[in-house]
């Protein structure tokens, strides 16, 4: 017997949409394509966020945390789902492609070799999508705000995004 399911991880334009809530809460946003990928797993998958372990320089995120756990607490038998890690290794391909995408439609600009940067380029999303966009922000507000202080760790090393959110391995970076 096959099964068809949908899962929003696999969803490349899904990928898109959560990757526009991310540069659209803060548009000044640059950063490394690790961050933005560890930072759209946990917009996709909230509940994996009471795992992640904050710096102590990310003031109010425990009290963001506990209010995300509080609606996304997930306690549905039927819904298990297979390791962070992994999941977030599966998703990888997906999360590029809505990188690139967003990149090759001027949404976003990749710059910058060895570690590519991502940030927000000049372009107005159209009032539909936008729309769309800030009635997700508005109704995930304490994810977002949660999600976004990630972005001011570092990537790499001991005390890095990699290692608090034990989603990539950090011990063979070069710092």
């Amino acid at each position: 017997m096959t099964a068809i399911t949908y899962t929003a991880a696999f969803d490349p334009f899904h990928a898109i949409f959560r990757m526009l809530c991310l540069f659209e809460y803060d548009s000044k946003l640059s950063l490394q394509t690790d961050q933005v990928r560890i930072m759209d797993f946990y917009v996709c998958f909230p509940q994996f966020l009471d795992s992640f372990e904050a710096a102590r320089e990310m003031t109010g995120f425990v009290k963001l945390k506990n209010s995300v756990m509080r609606r996304f607490d997930d306690k549905d038998p039927y819904s298990r789902l297979p390791s962070p890690r992994q999941l977030f290794r599966r998703m990888e391909p997906t999360q590029m492609a809505a990188i690139n995408t967003l990149s090759s439609s001027g949404i976003v600009e990749v710059s910058g070799l060895p570690v590519p940067l991502v940030s927000r380029a000049d372009f107005t999303i159209p009032e539909k999508l936008r729309s769309e966009v800030h009635r997700f922000l508005k109704l995930n507000a304490d994810l977002m705000a949660a999600v976004n202080l990630m972005a001011g760790l570092r990537v790499t090393g001991p005390s890095g995004l990699k290692r608090r959110s034990r989603l990539e391995e950090y011990r063979y970076d070069a710092v």
